[in-house]
């Protein structure tokens, strides 16, 4: 660390937990550069991708856009669609599954529908790379396809006309999002219209060099949306993003920054992941991704306003069926002896909030979760979230047999089987399990690992500003968990509409009042609940709120510890 002593002590302390030893590497994790960002052609079929798409222009063919439901295919098709409207390419639709009724990925029927209606192109986002059948209907059919997606692959890929992934071939980054897979599409189509003669090349030549950066806002939301690691290449389309997102222009992330109660102007990381990416998402739970996707495509701010209060409706509608569902399960749990996997389900529970609730009880039992309802006569279909150190993908391949479908990556997946083969599947994913994570430690924990302790009297606005300095936060940098002692319990209360929330206010060496919080939890969660005037040690991230416009300093509550 001798490289490093230049910088404050708690600072070193954060760039040794992240593996960060020596100059070169803090300055470029802490200063992310757009032109570290690789050559698009450095993807895989990425030329025979552009080829394929320029011979379309040329021809005026109908191209349509087939993305996924979530706040990753939706920023990434509400991008694309932007492009072409952008570049006077009229000739393309937009196509997103319904969530219930079609399910993730690319089908055999829409495909169909879209033979009827004259597509001879369709370029997927965030899905498609292991829709061996739908593709090969699709060539039989005269329709070309190119695929974009960053999920894992088959051990045998779709004969598709181009297969961009960074996942395949050599791309530097193989954990880019399904949005900055498509965003590198369109890179690679502005240079090579840059460096053509080509119908549509005066347009892009009359953009000011580095036009395309606008897209960022998109595709930073997405990142952070889709929780792939924030580091390398991610890190920088992150950060760029949320630069570019403070600066929008687009009437949508203004409509919804004003239902979310944030200010675009200082967007941050956590203002994606509780106030966009919940209510993108509320679209496709409760409804139909395309309310998402027209909000964030569309100029007109009336339309964008308009949009904005249905999906905050959608997203209260989501909480509310998420508690109800939550309060279903544990209570099935508590009378249930917890193995070393949940399987939990109900035919009536709504298969928007599933994802939500496998997540929530993964947390809540340490355990890798799976969920269902379900899913026409015969079928049930689920969710799966995995805790550290395990694979949903791995147990679900152990249990192939007894599955119609299943996919994902390691930490989540969905998964579709019959309801006579449910109990099947249990027995095999418990009997996996005993295989593959035998060595395991059977360890719940504190659920948290602390980077540095600190002094309640230390908490201060440079030090935030320290601390920010290595945001955005997020899978693969996880915001600093700090350790502060030397205060005394002021007052600890329940607040809010329904006293869902816990405040606890610590007073420190200096008298001065600090206020930890923590959302949905009551005081008797924690190991250890103080008394007044008892001195106490608090767990927890120190953040900047900025609700309603005030500031204040505070702790994200982690956990309650008594003094040392």
């Amino acid at each position: 660390m001798s490289e490093l002593t230049e910088y404050p002590k708690i600072l070193q302390t954060l760039f040794k937990n992240r593996g960060l030893t020596t100059k070169k590497e803090v300055e470029d994790f802490l200063h992310p550069d757009y032109e570290n960002f690789s050559d698009p052609f450095l993807m895989h079929d990425m030329k025979k991708a552009v080829d394929r798409i320029l011979l379309a222009f040329e021809k005026n063919e109908h191209i349509t856009i087939y993305a996924d439901y979530d706040a990753d295919g939706v920023p990434g098709a509400a991008l694309f669609a932007d492009f072409f409207n952008q570049l006077g390419f009229e000739n393309f639709s937009v196509f997103i599954p319904h969530r219930h009724d079609d399910g993730y990925g690319f089908h055999k029927h829409v495909v169909e529908d879209l033979v009827q209606q004259k597509t001879s192109l369709i370029i997927t986002i965030d899905l498609g790379v292991t829709a061996i059948e739908v593709v090969d209907f699709a060539n039989q059919n005269d329709v070309d396809v190119i695929i974009t997606d960053h999920h894992e692959v088959g051990e045998k890929l779709p004969e598709a006309h181009a297969i961009v992934n960074p996942k395949l071939g050599d791309y530097p980054d193989r954990m880019l999002c399904g949005a900055a897979t498509i965003f590198q599409v369109v890179r690679a189509v502005i240079h090579e219209l840059r460096n053509t003669d080509h119908p549509h090349s005066e347009v892009v030549k009359s953009w000011p060099e580095g036009y395309h950066k606008w897209w960022l806002d998109l595709v930073g939301i997405a990142t952070v949306s889709d929780m792939v690691p924030l580091v390398k290449e991610n890190r920088i389309l992150a950060s760029y993003g949320l630069r570019v997102a403070r600066k929008s222009r687009r009437p949508g992330l203004h409509a919804l920054a004003n239902v979310g109660r944030f200010s675009l102007q200082t967007l941050e990381e956590q203002d994606i992941g509780f106030g966009i990416a919940p209510r993108i998402n509320s679209a496709s739970r409760m409804e139909h991704a395309l309310s998402a996707f027209t909000l964030l495509s569309t100029s007109d701010r009336a339309i964008a306003n308009e949009y904005a209060k249905k999906l905050n409706r959608l997203n209260d509608q989501r909480k509310r069926v998420t508690a109800a569902t939550s309060r279903q399960a544990n209570k099935i749990l508590e009378e249930r002896k917890i193995g070393n996997v949940i399987v939990v389900g109900h035919p009536d529970w709504n298969p928007g909030v599933l994802s939500i609730l496998a997540g929530k009880l993964m947390e809540k039992y340490g355990r890798t979760t799976f969920v269902w309802t379900n899913h026409g006569a015969d079928l049930i279909k689920g969710s799966t979230r995995a805790t550290s150190g395990q694979s949903v993908l791995e147990l679900m391949k152990h249990a192939k047999d007894f599955l119609v479908k299943f996919g994902g990556h390691e930490a989540a997946g969905g998964f579709t089987c019959g309801k006579d083969t449910l109990h099947l599947f249990e027995k095999k994913v418990h009997e996996a399990h005993d295989v593959l994570y035998a060595d395991l430690p059977d360890e719940k924990g504190p659920g948290y690992v602390i980077d540095a302790e600190l002094m309640f009297s230390e908490i201060d606005r440079s030090l935030h500003r320290m601390i920010r300095q290595l945001a955005p936060f997020g899978m693969g940098n996880p915001e600093p968990v700090f350790l502060f002692s030397e205060g005394a319990l002021s007052g600890i209360r329940q607040f809010g509409k329904h006293g869902d929330h816990l405040e606890v206010i610590v007073k420190d060496k200096k008298g001065r009042l600090i206020k930890a919080v923590a959302f949905y939890k009551t005081a008797a969660q924690y190991g250890y609940t103080p008394s007044a005037g008892e001195p106490i040690r608090i767990v927890g991230n120190l953040t900047l709120s900025r609700f309603l416009g005030r500031e204040e300093l505070r702790i994200d509550l982690v956990d309650i510890l008594p003094a040392a």
